[in-house]
């Protein structure tokens, strides 16, 4: 009896979740009414939600009320309110959709079938390095001296599993890709370039379902084929070059000005001694000498205005590429950027749209300050995690629009 009662309510907790919850199938809203169990559409509407081709294994037959899929006669029948009348959360699941439902937030998603099988369809492109992927496993090795590598923790192979089904659908799966733990008790996961993700056992640690586990590694995966670590180390190289080029020229131009500014100094001197002498031979000698110091220091105005104005312009792009490179608002950005494309990975290889930001709520109620690179990556920025997870929750919003 009392295991009939645990199974109750079990059974009443997900249909009140259903009830209450907001309902996506393909990540397009649902309309639904609160604390309806059953929600029909009309079917003209079904084309918003399912392929051609899934809609016609499906046959309604309004005098029956039977609706069959593949042949198969479902348990679900037609409504009597024939203007809405097909149960397309049952529809859904007859045709392969899988259910995946996030408590946390109140939300339900029926996933489409095709995207968890994308991922299988890409899985035997032959895989390719080069020096993009050589230069992010020397990062990688090095952020091992910190944080040593893993290799017989009890996830590894979900977390390879998962990062190879998200690889798959990504923009790059020609590449060959990476998934490590680290040693590391703060929850951290990272992308050292293209092909080399880690995520850290203090992550692990939170007990992430597939979704959330997901929704972080698709994010670093974002990364990687944003090539953003790429830019970041080419904009601080080439700051870095600038920055020498800079003090080249400042070295040159103060030499310029240095011998400019001597020879000013001589025809000065010259032509206060001019002024001294009585013999007009002597005062034409020494006036001659006045002049032509003058006019090599006149000749170098010139060279030394170019100077300046190549300096000027070396500081500008020096600045411009140290912003790119250091500067929390385009760090920002990238974060925004790799949240967009991850969520697109995560969907399309099969799981919930809302896994990364469950998973970011999961590290704010452990009081975590940040997540991302920031422990790996020399400083590397991020927002604070309650901008990351109102961020989330636009973009999904955004995302999800009909």
């Amino acid at each position: 009896m009392k295991h009939q009662l645990v199974l109750i309510a079990a059974c009443l907790a997900v249909l009140t979740t259903l009830a209450s919850a907001d309902i996506y199938i393909r990540n397009r809203p649902v309309p639904s009414k609160p604390n309806t169990l059953t929600i029909y559409l009309p079917e003209e509407m079904l084309a918003k939600y399912f392929t051609p081709d899934e809609l016609e294994r499906c046959e309604f037959d309004p005098s029956t009320g039977e609706i069959k899929v593949d042949g198969a006669v479902l348990t679900e029948r037609l409504g009597p309110n024939t203007e809405a009348n097909v149960p397309v959360l049952a529809l859904a699941e007859a045709l392969g959709f899988k259910k995946r439902t996030n408590h946390s937030l109140g939300v339900v998603d029926y996933v489409a079938p095709e995207q968890g099988d994308r991922g299988t369809a890409r899985a035997d492109i032959p895989k390719r390095k080069g020096p993009e992927y050589n230069a992010a496993a020397v990062r990688m090795q090095n952020a091992f001296r910190e944080s040593p590598q893993l290799t017989s923790h009890p996830e590894l192979e979900r977390v390879q599993r998962i990062g190879q089904e998200l690889v798959a659908v990504s923009d790059m799966p020609g590449m060959e890709w990476n998934f490590l733990i680290v040693s590391d008790p703060s929850p951290n996961a990272f992308c050292s370039g293209v092909g080399w993700v880690a995520i850290t056992d203090g992550l692990l640690a939170l007990k992430l379902s597939d979704d959330e586990l997901a929704g972080i590694l698709a994010h670093e995966v974002g990364h990687g084929c944003r090539r953003d670590i790429e830019e970041q180390n080419y904009n601080i190289d080439t700051a870095n070059n600038l920055a020498s080029q800079v003090q080249r020229l400042k070295a040159e131009l103060n030499t310029l000005e240095a011998r400019q500014a001597e020879l000013y100094d001589r025809a000065r001197r010259a032509e206060a001694l001019a002024r001294e002498m009585t013999h007009p031979s002597n005062i034409m000698e020494m006036r001659q000498k006045a002049s032509e110091a003058s006019r090599q220091a006149e000749a170098l105005a010139r060279p030394i205005r170019n100077l300046q104005r190549e300096i000027s312009l070396k500081v500008e792009s020096w600045s411009d590429h140290k912003d790119f490179a250091t500067a929390s608002e385009f760090q920002h950005q990238d974060e925004i950027d790799a949240d967009k494309k991850g969520l697109r990975y995560a969907t399309q290889a099969g799981y919930a749209a809302d896994g990364l930001m469950s998973a970011l709520q999961k590290l704010a109620e452990k009081n975590a300050r940040t997540f991302g690179q920031v422990a790996f990556q020399g400083g590397y920025s991020h927002p604070p995690l309650a901008k990351r997870i109102a961020t989330m929750r636009k973009i999904l919003s955004d995302w999800r629009k009909p």
